[in-house]
């Protein structure tokens, strides 16, 4: 990769003049507008007469929207932030700019100059964005080694070297780029999955949040060597549902209950010597409650069920309440006439 490089991110972007789009995470630009501008600012190549090789950016677009993008090259900086869009395109136009329509990978051979100059326009229906912009002032990595007859720059031989020049860093650019791969915070949400089968943890397919997913991940090796244990099971609820769940195991209590206290304690937390229940304070939708059932059955005992209960905000007899959890002194509404409230046992007149 050369050196002479130039990533547009955040910290550059966040001078960027916007029209319509939206600077996100990463440096990426999103509108769903059409006719959104996107005003760079300078790039400084360091010396007059510079020449660049190649601008290059992912580009994602829907329906038939479309990106313009328009290139200039001038030894003299010129401020965008002073001008209004449509001022600053015949500014660009005056200075020569060429007009690039649809595509992510551009050829700057043609330009010479300090300072590049860089506007994207939208066009079209449909949500459009822009992000991993990059610069390369050189663009070609080949022609260098030919014999100085052939090295006629932006010539159809260069050009045409050029192609292989740019899967050569486009690679090059990957295989730096491995390391990050391999970390759970940068990976790709994609990967996530694969390094939990790694583990021995099956995700499922994309029911939990990609956030929930890297920390499960991430602590998947300490889960598989506490595997089995109340705190593996508690970790677990703390990880999907933010709040540790408390555990309770059916045998601890069998040889301290006889007869209608041992009889409710059974209905209440399984009748098996091998049953857990884990307790919730949170309310929690089925979609949530079938997440952390799915996990937590990966990391239980041979012969061991475990059963979700979730507290809520106040408790009743024989149903789950504890003083110190959830438990409340009940108080009771009040009444009153003529305004459509039923009379039950929770209304009081007064």
């Amino acid at each position: 990769m050369s050196q002479y490089s130039y990533s547009i991110k955040n910290n550059r972007l966040k001078n960027a003049s916007l029209k319509g789009f939206r600077l996100l995470e990463e440096g990426m630009l999103r509108t769903k507008e059409k006719g959104s501008v996107a005003i760079l600012p300078p790039i400084d190549g360091g010396e007059e007469g510079a020449m660049w090789g190649r601008l290059s950016y992912r580009l994602k677009a829907t329906d038939s929207a479309t990106i313009k993008v328009y290139v200039a090259c001038m030894d003299k900086l010129i401020s965008p932030s002073v001008y209004s869009p449509d001022d600053y395109l015949k500014l660009m136009k005056r200075m020569g700019a060429q007009r690039y329509t649809g595509v992510d990978d551009i050829l700057l051979y043609s330009f010479s100059g300090r300072y590049l100059y860089l506007m994207f326009t939208t066009a079209g229906e449909g949500e459009l964005s822009v992000s991993e912009i990059k610069i390369d002032r050189v663009g070609d990595n080949f022609m260098q080694t030919l014999p100085e007859v052939y090295q006629d720059r932006n010539s159809f031989l260069h050009r045409f070297m050029s192609v292989f020049s740019s899967v050569y860093n486009d690679l090059e650019e990957e295989i730096d780029n491995l390391p990050s791969l391999l970390d759970v915070d940068t990976c790709p949400a994609s990967l996530l999955p694969v390094y939990a089968g790694w583990m021995g943890m099956d995700v499922g397919d994309g029911f939990l949040s990609e956030e929930v997913l890297r920390r499960l991940v991430k602590e998947a090796p300490m889960l598989n060597r506490m595997k089995g244990t109340k705190w593996c099971l508690s970790r677990i609820a703390e990880i999907i549902l933010g709040e540790e769940g408390v555990i309770v195991e059916r045998n601890n209590s069998m040889d301290n209950m006889k007869g209608k206290e041992l009889s409710e304690f059974n209905r209440l937390y399984g009748e098996s010597m091998f049953d857990v229940t884990m307790m919730i304070k949170s309310d929690l939708d089925e979609r949530s409650r079938s997440q952390m059932q799915y996990i937590l059955d990966q990391y239980l005992p041979v012969r061991c069920r475990v059963r979700i209960v979730q507290l809520g905000g106040g408790g009743v007899l024989d149903g789950h309440s504890y003083l110190d959890v959830n438990a409340k002194v009940y108080s009771a509404g009040k009444g009153e006439l003529d305004s459509g409230r039923s009379l039950d046992s929770t209304i009081t007149l007064g």
